[in-house]
């Protein structure tokens, strides 16, 4: 079966005064942007793209209003995703026991991954090249979990992690073995970000159970 392409559901008044832009097909292609670099295979299915994908209709309102909740060049800009002297590389740190986070992941193929998946330079932090400061996890909010596991508040974390990060990076994945909780509601997070610093803190801990 073609895969679908699904569409979130807001309605908004103002109409498109581009006919050509109450076809579906166009916005998508609109939304996409270049594609310099893509796989010849996707330029190939956007030549006659409804013979390649399903698009569901919308529910209660135009292809025009799913289109306007896309980011716009000035959201984009506003968001400075790129600020001046930021390099091409994406920085990545592990926070808590390197060789556990090792035993549960494939650290290096995970990097590879990324720098695939981007089209990015990925750059490990730690060790004399790069060198990054320890966190004490005691120091983080140490806790149990109600299921038992031990657990350090993901806030206290990224704020550790804040302080470190260098501004250059296109973004920064702080990786850890611990299980984090959140300042409120739930019992633990997999994963916490911070949009202004660019910055992604993940857990690897709920994955790897015993």
């Amino acid at each position: 079966p073609s895969p679908t392409i699904v569409t979130h559901h807001l309605c908004m008044a103002d109409q498109p005064d581009d006919p050509s832009l109450q076809d579906p097909w166009t916005l998508v292609r609109l939304a996409m942007g270049s594609l310099a670099g893509e796989s010849w295979r996707l330029k190939q299915a956007l030549k006659e793209p409804s013979n390649a994908w399903t698009l569901r209709e919308p529910r209660g309102c135009t292809w025009w209003d799913q289109y306007k909740r896309t980011q716009t060049f000035d959201d984009f800009k506003a968001a400075l995703p790129f600020r001046p002297n930021t390099t091409t590389a994406i920085h990545v740190m592990v926070v808590g026991d390197d060789a556990e986070l090792k035993r549960q992941i494939l650290l290096k193929d995970v990097l590879r991954h990324v720098e695939g998946f981007t089209g990015l330079k990925v750059k490990l932090l730690g060790g004399s090249d790069h060198p990054v400061p320890k966190m004490r996890l005691t120091a983080a909010g140490l806790r149990k979990s109600p299921d038992g596991k031990q657990q350090v508040g993901g806030h206290f974390v990224l704020a550790f992690v804040q302080g470190v990060v260098d501004p250059r990076a296109v973004c920064t994945l702080a990786l850890t073995p611990v299980d984090l909780y959140p300042p409120s509601r739930y019992d633990y997070v997999t994963g916490m970000t911070d949009a202004l610093d660019r910055l992604g803190l993940y857990s690897t801990a709920r994955y790897f159970q015993a």
